[in-house]
């Protein structure tokens, strides 16, 4: 069976899971590979559509609208009142060097925004918050004029910067999924041990690796709608515990590996 026949199989199917246990673990380890970049396409999407436009409204906004500021040894220093607040159609632009606002403050009051703060600049795109402290950025002072250049300039290197941030987003799924199913794996061990089948960890752990496709895929749907779900960690977790359970089940009792 071809993965992507696994990959429907895997969302419905715990008798057909139980039977990937004997495949070669490169299969599987591909299996996880072509899963993760499907998870990320909805996100790369949003994400890379947001900072385009973002970009451009930035470039805007600093050139024209925003009063005067410095960023020098790793703090902004704005001239006018604190904290300015740009509302730019889908997203927001702060501009705050008295401390008032946080990371998490810019997080929890939008789904998207750019955020310069007293310490930190932020990014918040599709529910996810990235956070850059000026102190690795540059040690030379950075003027509103300066950044306007910069943003400027950058126009041309923008799909290169997007597709370097996609690919990073891609190796952190993995590298979250790969943890995710080593773990579900060892629980594994606990659940066959209690069901009394016969299975090795490398066994267990492809059963894991094709446990994970449901909620892996429900969550890819929720996100492309930008559907946010109560507890998902949660519910992502014991849905794939309930799956990896019923594919340890479908194993025949003390089955000779």
């Amino acid at each position: 069976m071809n993965i992507f026949k696994q990959l429907i199989t895997s969302l419905y199917s715990p008798k057909d899971i139980a039977t990937f246990r004997n495949q070669g673990f490169g299969k599987t380890i591909l299996y996880v590979f072509m899963l993760m970049l499907l998870t990320i396409i909805p996100t790369s999407i949003y994400f890379g559509s947001f900072i385009t436009h973002a970009f451009q409204s930035v470039e805007q906004a600093v050139a024209n609208e925003m009063p005067s500021f410095q960023i020098k040894d790793g703090e902004l220093s704005v001239k006018g009142k604190q904290p300015l607040v740009l509302d730019k159609d889908t997203f927001q632009i702060y501009l705050d060097d008295s401390g008032k606002l946080s990371p998490d403050d810019v997080s929890s009051q939008s789904n998207g925004a750019i955020a310069l703060l007293q310490h930190d600049f932020v990014i918040v795109a599709g529910g996810e918050t990235q956070t850059t402290p000026y102190s690795v950025l540059s040690s030379t002072p950075i003027t509103k004029d300066d950044l306007a250049n910069v943003l400027k300039s950058a126009d041309s290197i923008l799909p290169i910067a997007i597709t370097i941030l996609v690919l990073l987003m891609y190796i952190f799924a993995l590298v979250t999924a790969f943890i995710k199913i080593s773990i579900l794996a060892l629980i594994g061990i606990a659940i066959k041990g209690s069901l009394g089948r016969n299975l090795s960890y490398r066994q267990t752990w492809k059963l894991a690796a094709y446990s994970i496709t449901l909620p892996a895929i429900f969550f890819t749907i929720m996100e492309a709608f930008q559907t946010a779900v109560p507890f998902s960690t949660l519910v992502s977790w014991f849905t794939a515990l309930i799956i990896l359970y019923l594919s340890i089940k479908e194993v025949r009792s003390y089955e000779e590996i």
